[in-house]
């Protein structure tokens, strides 16, 4: 497997699974989320992407490359 698209996998499932569970606890109205069109659940659903976005981003461009040392 190509090792960018390995690294992207990870940090991708890494975001998920620490953003969604994140904004779920803080959320006070949990019985908005799962009301699907509702105001409250797109209001989550966009600070999810937003964020689950910016972080695969920062992750992706700051993980620096594993070196092979020479010997």
């Amino acid at each position: 497997m190509n090792p960018n698209t390995k690294k992207i996998i990870i940090i991708l499932v890494v975001n998920m699974l620490t953003t969604v569970p994140l904004f779920y606890f803080f959320e006070e109205d949990k019985n908005c989320i799962t009301d699907f069109g509702s105001r409250c659940s797109n209001h989550f659903l966009i600070r999810c992407t937003i964020q689950f976005v910016v972080l695969s981003a920062v992750m992706f461009f700051t993980m620096k490359p594993k070196k092979a040392e020479k010997q």
